[in-house]
């Protein structure tokens, strides 16, 4: 609260106030110096504050926003992220400066703690989903905003001080800087090095792409594993040996976990990145269920052709025709939309890794250890002719089963 001297008329304090009001609205913070009589022998009171104090003059300064902030609150937009600004600050300069960074298109759309106090429970709801600028809050109600925000949302809390504690302990995720109050680093999940938005913005574009790489792992291994259980298990009521040995069961395992463990350096599509994803176990179950139904048909008719020229040739073909369907499957599943319309190809290491794998796949029964340890017996071309045929039908048959099904739910959502 601003105290002038008595003898100031009121015209001066007019023209005083509107000065620092016109400041806030630049974003500048005001502060005036004054000088008072005081007579050191007595002591003081508020009586010669009112009375005694004389301003001298006012000053204001700006703290400027990094020149990458803009930058930072677009991207943060383009990801789906709110940034949220709960400040202890006056409500021109709070909105004045998050106008200037682009948080808020109205200066204006800006709420103090006392008018957040006054509102009903519902009423908080709505306005904790509307503004983005809250001023002059407690620390009680940044912890009752944070809560409000978690029925809709997960939220993330940068905070610096001893009174953001009680924010940073609600949080889902909370975050200091490092030069922040003992109590508030003690209470935060991560510590940042650097005083930079775009670390933590950088930091959502990296925890999302290693979701979307974890989930087509994910997915490609359930995917294949479900389909050569059930092939395994029924092939053998059919047949009176092994339709492949254990040492060539393990075998497939270490080759095609080449190109798996390649996922983590994948890349990651611009829609995937756009909007925070969960783990959708319902999602992951029925396209398991489809493709690996696709998988296991396809696993029978490699049966079918090989079974009769003997136990050597069907269990060569099934560990060649294994390995090549779960590399193709990797780049199929790998996206939801037609393999050749992926927004992101995939990585170079995926590529040559996968073609390493193929190579030692087909190369393997010609080699004196395949043929004795392995107990692999020579394929002929036109074998692998047909492995190659029932490859590429296992890929477009994939390709198309993943098509309705996505079209399917595109479907229903819209």
């Amino acid at each position: 609260m601003l105290q002038l001297d008595v003898n100031i008329s009121k015209k001066e304090k007019e023209s005083i106030l509107a000065w620092i009001k016109s400041q806030g609205n630049l974003g500048r913070r005001t502060f005036g110096i004054s000088i008072a009589d005081w007579n050191k022998s007595s002591e003081y009171t508020g009586q010669d504050e009112s009375n005694s104090i004389s301003i001298c003059g006012i000053i204001s300064f700006v703290d400027e926003l990094k020149p990458t902030t803009k930058d930072v609150v677009e991207r943060a937009k383009s990801l789906g992220v709110r940034i949220i600004v709960l400040t202890g600050d006056d409500p021109v300069i709070a909105g004045a400066v998050a106008s200037e960074a682009g948080i808020i298109e109205n200066r204006e759309d800006v709420l103090t703690g006392a008018e957040f106090d006054n509102l009903s429970n519902d009423e908080k709801i709505s306005i904790v989903k509307r503004l983005n600028v809250f001023a002059r809050v407690s620390p009680k109600q940044k912890f009752e905003i944070i809560k409000l925000l978690q029925e809709s949302y997960l939220v993330g809390f940068l905070g610096e001080g001893i009174n953001d504690a009680p924010a940073l302990k609600i949080a889902n995720v909370s975050l200091v800087v490092e030069s922040a109050s003992d109590i508030a680093r003690e209470t935060s999940d991560i510590v940042l090095l650097k005083h930079d938005l775009g670390v933590i913005i950088d930091g959502i574009v990296e925890g999302r792409k290693a979701f979307a790489k974890t989930v087509t792992y994910i997915r490609a291994t359930i995917l294949s594993n479900f389909g050569n259980f059930f092939a395994m298990a029924f092939a053998s009521f059919i047949i009176p040996y092994l339709p492949m040995l254990a040492v060539q069961i393990l075998t497939v395992n270490l080759i095609s976990d080449f190109p798996m463990i390649s996922i983590s350096t994948d890349n990651v599509s611009i829609k995937d990145l756009k909007n925070p994803k969960n783990y959708n176990t319902k999602e992951i179950i029925i396209i398991a269920l489809l493709l690996g139904v696709v998988s296991t048909m396809f696993d029978f008719i490699m049966f079918g052709i090989f079974q009769r020229f003997g136990e050597g040739v069907l269990q060569t073909s099934w560990f060649v025709g294994s390995i090549a369907t779960e590399l193709v499957l990797l780049f199929s599943i790998r996206t939801n939309k037609v393999f050749f319309k992926a927004s992101a190809r995939p990585s170079n290491t995926i590529i040559i890794l996968s073609v390493v794998a193929l190579l030692i796949t087909l190369a393997l029964p010609f080699t004196g250890i395949g043929v004795s340890l392995l107990h692999f017996v020579r394929p002929s071309l036109a074998h692998l002719g047909i492995l190659l045929l029932i490859v590429l039908g296992y890929f477009l048959t994939t390709e198309f089963v993943k098509h309705l099904y996505y079209r399917f739910i595109e479907r229903n959502q819209n």
